[in-house]
């Protein structure tokens, strides 16, 4: 029979509740500094300052994101001006 208490000692577990709390650390940050960015968003935003100019496939790799959500993402965040494209 399956126990909660049991449940709460998987490893899997254990990093989805670390990386929650990671997120609404970040998204605390981000909110007090009166952006209007989303932890996700934030991601991309930093490997474009830290390695850009990066192809979408680059961003995949590097955010850990699927396609789909990187593109998301990158279209967002040039819909808020806060990057453009360019061909790489």
């Amino acid at each position: 029979m399956f126990s909660f208490g049991v449940y709460q000692s998987v490893i899997g577990f254990q990093i989805s509740k670390a990386a929650d709390g990671l997120v609404r650390a970040l998204n605390a940050i981000i909110t007090a500094k009166g952006l209007t960015l989303t932890p996700r968003e934030f991601v991309i935003l930093n490997l474009l300052h830290e390695e850009s100019p990066l192809p979408q496939t680059q961003l995949v790799e590097r955010s850990y994101k699927d396609p789909a959500a990187t593109s998301r993402l990158v279209a967002s965040l040039h819909r808020k001006g806060k990057i453009g494209r360019a061909h790489v």
